[in-house]
């Protein structure tokens, strides 16, 4: 039986939507393999300098974490310089499953990183901080499910804890009751090893007589760079790279499989 023309229009469409989807994605993947390129190059082409040789322009400092002001972990109270915390629930599709993350948070108080010859200035704000969880909590807000008729594994107390001291990461939470919740803290301790590229400016109302203690690092408009990491340059860079590779050789494959579904659709259009 012959397919009507408007079914086979319809039929000629969906692989070119399906191309269009894999189009979009493979441009996303490509670009942002673009910037771990472009970023590495930048960490590649700007020597690591001493805290207190730091001058204005684009720095880039190895050192340790040494706190500016007391800051406390929210979940497992530990004493830091720098923390975040990530909430996330988890889904599951007929075609996919994972985590989702519905809320963060962070300290986003300045701290110092500190070397043999002395200390910089380290505004967390708006950066890109590249660190592992220190703690994974897992579990539901209750420790009941299915109406209260069946156990269920309810997540730490210290989470708990956290959300009753937090409104706002509770009503976030609250939006995902009955799923299986994740929550992880990730800090800076003092004495934490630090890599961090950024940009050096003048700190407004400083007098030190130490040059490099009247500069803060952060992101600017200009640069536009601010990374912050625990590990060493060459672990950054070997992230980096794999990333880079990763997201090219997969967006390569979208786009292929695009450009084929395209391809595809012509096809039918001109049965």
């Amino acid at each position: 039986m012959a397919v009507p023309p408007a079914e086979m229009k319809l039929i000629g469409a969906m692989p070119c939507c399906f191309g269009f989807f894999f189009l979009v994605g493979g441009a996303l993947l490509l670009n942002d393999a673009l910037t771990q390129y472009l970023l590495g190059q930048k960490i590649r082409n700007t020597p690591t300098s001493k805290a207190r040789a730091a001058a204005v322009g684009l720095v880039e400092l190895s050192g340790k974490a040494k706190t500016l002001e007391k800051v406390t972990s929210p979940i497992t109270k530990s004493a830091c310089a720098y923390y975040e915390v990530s909430a996330q629930y988890y889904y599951k599709t007929k075609r996919s499953h994972g985590w989702r993350t519905f809320y963060r948070d962070d300290s986003r108080k300045r701290f110092y990183l500190e070397d043999d010859s002395g200390k910089v200035l380290i505004d967390p704000g708006s950066a890109n901080v590249s660190i592992p969880a220190d703690f994974t909590f897992q579990g539901t807000l209750s420790d009941k499910q299915f109406f209260g008729l069946l156990p269920s594994n309810q997540v730490d107390q210290k989470v708990l804890k956290y959300l009753e001291e937090n409104p706002k990461a509770a009503d976030a939470a609250r939006g995902h009751s009955g799923k299986q919740l994740r929550f992880m803290e990730y800090y800076i301790a003092e004495g934490d090893p630090l890599f961090v590229l950024g940009s050096a400016e003048p700190l407004e109302g400083a007098t030190s007589q130490v040059a490099s203690e009247n500069l803060i690092v952060r992101k600017n408009a200009r640069d536009k760079i601010m990374l912050i990491s625990d590990s060493s340059e060459k672990k950054v860079l070997g992230v980096l790279s794999l990333k880079f590779y990763l997201e090219v050789i997969f967006g390569l494959f979208m786009a292929f499989i695009s450009i084929l579904s395209i391809v595809m659709s012509l096809g039918l259009f001109l049965v």
